[in-house]
């Protein structure tokens, strides 16, 4: 097999067993809590449902709509979250086969997954249906996440091509 063949089969499975163990992991999160709490109108406590007050709470398009159609919302975020968790797997997987010590590819990863959940505007806001936050804060973190890796997926492909080469 070549080397582009064998790098593209990596990414490629990168992408699938990443995308499957998050989507499967709460996907079953989500059915077994919408059995246990019966599609969420049921608690097992008796507590009295919260209301949702619009004078109490943030205004926002994506809290609405996730507070409006709450099954709709997580199965969305369920999706964005399997796909960024796809994604970065292959940024591991690209940095794997370009940087052969396996402590560093580790650390890199990590960094770089955690380094945006510092900012301000934290990248777990991509992931968090029910908040305050709207798209003009959630979208361009989301792109920013997006473009940060796919360039260092990129550029990790590039370091290992020109390595091999010389």
């Amino acid at each position: 097999m070549g080397k582009n063949k064998y790098i593209l089969q990596k990414m490629k499975s990168a992408f699938i067993v990443s995308f499957t163990i998050v989507f499967v992991g709460l996907g079953l999160n989500l059915i077994l809590s919408q059995i246990v709490f019966n599609g969420g109108t049921n608690t097992p406590f008796d507590a009295e449902p919260l209301k949702y007050d619009s004078f109490v709470m943030a205004e926002t398009f994506l809290f609405e709509i996730s507070y409006t159609h709450p099954l709709t919302a997580n199965i969305v975020y369920i999706l964005i979250t399997a796909i960024f968790a796809g994604v970065l797997g292959m940024m591991g997987a690209a940095l794997a086969i370009s940087i052969h010590e396996r402590k560093m590819v580790y650390a890199l990863t990590f960094a770089i997954w955690f380094i945006p959940i510092l900012f301000k505007n934290s990248s777990m806001h991509i992931f968090q249906p029910f908040m305050e936050y709207d798209f003009n804060v959630v979208v361009p973190m989301a792109i920013w996440c997006i473009v940060l890796y796919i360039l260092v997926i990129i550029t990790a492909i590039i370091w290992e091509k020109k390595i091999v080469e010389v």
